[in-house]
């Protein structure tokens, strides 16, 4: 019998359970575009505020995956005046203006924040300004350190948010090292991973997802999903895809949008495999593309973590990453890892999977790592342990012991 992604949550390791942890009242700031850090940012205030927590999410419009899931989860609308003697809209200025509001009308004690730059720059310059004391919490995703902080000025903004920061957490290993080498900082990071959502999995196998979807339900599908920037190499992918066309019978899915989506189907077209490719677009159900899918690829220049592996992960379905950040500790044991623009290698390692005998004991082992390593119940516990002792005097002494 297939394992599907229920039965594999059910076997969710139970050891990270801990006693209830006071009631916090927490202000979220986050990129509200499709996009892993806001994914990740907005899943996790839902899921704090359905553990009780009163979460705040302050942004330009609702998050992507926005779901109003409990009575303490309240959404404020950011209002950024475009004035005209501006080159652009004061969005940062705006930001730590509300935050500073927000925090003295609610009694905020936490304003965490998902990127340096801009969003924990305004919460440090709204500590400034605001008449009631605040912890910043700073998550690190990836672009702003590995990308933004080239830019000399930018790197003296990111570092100085960073020092202020009463806690600095990344979602990788990798990360975490590259932000302690590229700043004056007194400790490295901590580590806590991005999750899946148990209430965005695709309860069913593949040949459910495959009907839903309008699919060939004995065709073999390989599927990507970012947003389509230069940094995830979208041509590497179409360039495996056709030399994996050639090696077998099979059909690319490409989920997202961006500047790269146009030159990409131009490549497509080129090299003759346009009319093999379903290209969605954005879909808010992602899981059951995932679940659909027999192969996920991510050839990305950088990833700090990888959010779709686990996605894809969780439904059963193995990923061909490039051996850059942190998508290696992610795959290690339920995926190949090839060298960043080596798209014949990552053919190769897609034909692998695809030819696997032992393709369903692939399937049971990513359900298993996706649920016991990376589950909302243990990301929420490891930041509750970092809030309380950011906000308790007596731990102040005490390392971050909440890596996962």
């Amino acid at each position: 019998m297939e394992l599907t992604p229920q039965s594999a949550m059910d076997h969710q390791q139970t050891e990270n359970a801990s006693g209830p942890h006071q009631k916090r009242k927490i202000a979220f700031v986050c990129n509200p575009k499709m996009g892993g850090s806001g994914i990740i940012a907005t899943e996790l205030a839902m899921a704090l505020a359905e553990r009780g927590h009163h979460i705040w999410l302050l942004a330009e419009r609702h998050p992507y995956s926005w779901r109003q899931v409990s009575d303490t989860l309240h959404f404020l609308k950011l209002h950024v005046n475009d004035y005209p003697v501006f080159e652009s809209a004061p969005h940062t200025l705006a930001l730590a203006g509300a935050l500073a509001n927000l925090v003295e009308q609610n009694g905020i004690e936490i304003v965490h924040a998902h990127y340096a730059v801009p969003y924990a720059a305004a919460g440090l310059m709204a500590k400034f300004i605001c008449k009631k004391p605040f912890k910043l919490m700073t998550t690190l995703h990836g672009t702003d350190v590995v990308k933004l902080a080239d830019d000399p000025a930018m790197h003296r903004v990111i570092e100085t948010v960073l020092a202020e920061s009463e806690r600095v957490i990344s979602v990788s290993d990798d990360l975490a090292q590259q932000t302690f080498d590229r700043f004056d900082l007194k400790q490295t990071p901590a580590t806590i991973a991005n999750f899946v959502v148990p209430k965005k999995i695709f309860q069913g196998n593949r040949a459910d997802a495959r009907k839903e979807l309008g699919l060939d339900v004995d065709e073999t599908y390989l599927v990507h999903a970012s947003n389509f920037r230069e940094i995830k190499r979208i041509p590497d992918i179409v360039r495996c895809f056709a030399l994996v066309r050639k090696q077998m019978k099979c059909k690319m899915i490409f989920l997202g949008e961006g500047p790269e989506v146009e030159p990409s189907k131009a490549l497509a077209r080129s090299l003759g495999v346009f009319d093999d490719i379903t290209w969605v677009g954005q879909d808010p159900l992602i899981s059951r593309w995932f679940s659909a899918a027999n192969v996920n690829l991510q050839l990305s220049e950088y990833e700090s973590f990888g959010l779709t592996l686990i996605e894809s992960m969780i439904q059963g379905t193995p990923s061909v990453v490039t051996n850059i950040g942190g998508m290696p500790e992610v795959v290690k044991d339920v995926g190949k890892i090839v060298e960043v623009g080596d798209y014949e290698a990552a053919a190769n390692a897609a034909l692998e999977l695809l030819n696997d005998e032992e393709s369903e004991h692939i399937k049971k082992l990513c359900l298993e790592v996706a649920s016991s390593r990376y589950s909302s119940e243990a990301v929420c516990i490891a930041y509750e342990k970092v809030y309380d002792q950011a906000l308790c005097t007596k731990c102040k002494s005490e390392e971050v012991a909440a890596s996962i």
